[in-house]
C-alpha cells in the first residue's frame, strides 16, 4: 500500500485555531470535528442516548435537555443493533417529547448487507454516502458490528479505527463510535472500561461513558483529552403519551468537578502522547510544586501515571 503524505510547516500563527464556542458540536459533550466513543454496559440506554445526540444536534435543541448545541447540523447515523421500526418508534418518541414531527437534518443510514469499515469496500461505500449528506457528525452504533477485526489486537483494531480518522480529516466530520464495556468495570474510570486493546483508550479524544447502578439510576461520565472531564450525571429516560424523554436530572458540570480529588485533576491535565512537564502541570492544576511531586510520586506507584525523560504521561501510555 502507497501512502500520499503531505507536510507543511507552519508557524504559531498560522496554525487553525478556535474560540471556546467554536471549540464544541454540544457544549461539554462532543468537540466540533472530534472522535469520541461512547463506552456502554448493557441496558444502559446507549441507543437511546446515541438518537437523543442525534435529534438535538439536528434540530439544535439542548442534549438531554441541558447541554446546548452550537447550530443545528446534518447527522448521520448508522444502527445495526436494532430493526428500522424500533429506530423509528424512538426517534418518532423523543422528536414527539421535544415537539418536532419530522426533521430533515438526520439521515439514517441503512445497510441490507451491513457495514464492514475493516474492508476497503465498506470504508469507500460510507464515504459515499458521507460525501452526499455531508453530516457534521456521523454515528456508528456499534464497533463489533462494523469490523470483523479482533478488538484485542492492538494492530487490527487500529487499522479499523485509523479509517474514522481519515473520515474526520476528509469530510470535516465529527465521529461518535458506540462500544461496550468490559464486565464488572462500572467501577473504573471511564476510559478504563472499554472492552478490548487499550489502543482503543489512547485513540479517541472523548470518551462517553452510560452506567446503571444497583437502584436502576443511570449515570454519564465523560472523559475528555483537551476539555474539562465530569462524572456521575444522573439521566432519567421516561416514555408516556407525550413522548419519549430522556434528560439529565437537575445536575450542573461544575457541581461534579467540585468532587473530583486533587489526583483525579492531575491525570486530567495528563495527556496520553505529549509529555507534560512538573512546571506545566503545576500552572495547570494550580498545585504548589512540593506538594505536586507527592501526588505524582503515588500516581507513579499505581500505575496512573508514566515517568519519561520529556515529562509525564498517563498510565499504560508508551
Amino acid at each position: 500500500m502507497r501512502y500520499n503524505i503531505n507536510m507543511k510547516i507552519k508557524g504559531v500563527d498560522e496554525l487553525n485555531a478556535f474560540t471556546d464556542e467554536s471549540k464544541w458540536l454540544v457544549r461539554d459533550l462532543l468537540l466540533r470535528q472530534g472522535l469520541s466513543i461512547l463506552a456502554a454496559s448493557p441496558k444502559s440506554t446507549k441507543s437511546f442516548f446515541c438518537l437523543e445526540l442525534c435529534v438535538s444536534i439536528a434540530a439544535n435543541t439542548d442534549t438531554l435537555g441541558h447541554y446546548k448545541s452550537s447550530e443545528a447540523c446534518r447527522v448521520l447515523y448508522f444502527g445495526a443493533e436494532d430493526t428500522e421500526g424500533i429506530i423509528h418508534e424512538r426517534l418518532t418518541g423523543l422528536l414527539k417529547a421535544k415537539g418536532h414531527t419530522g426533521i430533515d437534518n438526520l439521515g439514517i443510514l441503512t445497510s441490507p448487507e451491513g457495514l464492514r469499515l475493516d474492508t476497503d469496500e465498506g470504508y469507500t461505500s460510507l464515504g459515499k454516502q458521507i460525501e452526499l449528506f455531508r453530516p457534521k457528525l456521523v454515528v456508528l452504533d456499534c464497533l463489533y458490528a462494523i469490523s470483523r477485526a479482533s478488538e484485542n489486537d492492538s494492530g487490527s483494531i487500529l487499522s479499523v479505527l485509523e479509517k474514522l480518522r481519515l473520515i474526520r480529516e476528509r469530510y470535516r466530520t465529527a465521529v461518535l463510535l458506540v462500544h461496550h464495556t468490559s464486565k464488572d468495570s462500572d467501577s473504573k474510570r471511564v476510559g478504563e472500561r472499554l472492552r478490548g486493546s487499550s489502543a482503543l483508550y489512547g485513540f479517541f479524544e472523548t470518551i462517553l461513558g452510560l452506567r446503571r447502578d444497583q437502584a436502576g439510576t443511570i449515570f454519564l461520565d465523560v472523559e475528555h483529552r483537551a476539555a474539562p472531564s465530569f462524572q456521575n450525571v444522573p439521566i432519567e429516560l421516561k416514555a408516556d403519551a407525550s413522548g419519549i424523554s430522556y434528560k439529565v436530572v437537575a445536575v450542573t458540570v461544575e457541581k461534579f468537578q467540585g468532587h473530583l480529588t486533587v489526583e483525579d485533576k492531575v491525570i486530567e491535565c495528563v495527556q496520553y502522547r505529549i509529555p507534560m512537564s512538573l512546571e506545566c502541570l503545576a500552572q495547570r492544576t494550580n498545585i504548589a510544586p512540593t506538594e505536586l511531586r507527592k501526588i505524582i510520586y503515588g500516581l507513579l506507584k499505581i500505575g496512573k501515571l508514566t515517568w519519561t525523560k520529556q515529562g509525564y504521561l498517563r498510565g499504560g501510555a508508551q
